[in-house]
């Protein structure tokens, strides 16, 4: 799978391809999370971020952090992946990802939205 697919009834309300965790903050800006069932490819505690936010009602991912399973989780936001992961790494495989290190020390979806914001805005230039 490439990129996000958000599913209400079974049926599709919107799918974004991308890389990284735009896809996502695409859907989550657009409040088409809410009520829906979200796959991914990659969830870490930032998309987990976005997910509770936004209102999804339950998550699929091929990879998901342990932090983003337990943070679901406590949201009772019912979750699985393929693989379960320690962290998401940054696509050089050289530390985490830059969106994982925005949020390791919150635990409030909307700081963790505003942190997530702020560092997309940074490292991508999009608004």
């Amino acid at each position: 799978m490439q990129g996000i697919v958000a599913k209400r009834n079974g049926q599709v309300v919107a799918r974004e391809t991308g890389r990284g965790i735009g896809p996502a903050l695409k859907l989550y800006r657009a409040g088409l999370l809410r009520g829906a069932d979200v796959s991914d490819r990659i969830v870490g505690r930032a998309a987990a971020a976005l997910f509770v936010a936004g209102g999804a009602v339950s998550v699929y991912a091929d990879v998901m952090s342990v932090g983003a399973a337990e943070f679901l989780s406590s949201y009772a936001i019912p979750n699985h992946a393929e693989t379960i992961t320690e962290e998401i790494i940054n696509r050089t495989k050289t530390g985490i990802c830059p969106m994982e290190a925005a949020v390791r020390d919150l635990d409030d979806p909307e700081r963790m939205i505003a942190a997530i914001e702020r560092t997309w805005l940074a490292l991508s230039g999009k608004k």
